[in-house]
């Protein structure tokens, strides 16, 4: 057949394992390098310069995610981003600047709804 019934590939899944190949390799990576290349960078590599950025005039496609408690900081809130790869459950998301998806019920860590 022509298709793969496989899932896509999922970003943060592919920036974690880019960031373990740069620390075997020995090269340094910020989290906030790695967000970059998984956003505007990955769209910019693509030729899509209308995506990848939150900024006047392109397109915005962008989920609202809940952090969990622990995070207190900037750095905090990208690991987790980038590197749990089960965490990031939207609770809203925007496609093109409108609202596509809005979670109601459980928040984090999702507790079963009555």
């Amino acid at each position: 057949s022509c298709c793969s019934a496989r899932a896509p590939p999922r970003v943060p899944r592919i920036l974690s394992s880019a960031y373990d190949n740069a620390l075997a390799t020995g090269v340094e990576l910020d989290p906030r390098e790695l967000l970059w290349w998984g956003t505007r960078g990955g769209a910019l590599a693509l030729q899509h310069d209308q995506v990848g950025a939150l900024a006047p005039g392109l397109e915005a496609d962008m989920v609202l995610v809940e952090l969990p408690e622990w995070v207190e900081d900037e750095d905090a809130a990208l690991a987790w981003l980038i590197f749990d790869h089960d965490a990031p459950r939207p609770v809203r998301t925007w496609v093109r600047g409108q609202v596509v998806y809005e979670r109601t019920g459980a928040s984090f860590p999702w507790t079963p709804t009555s």
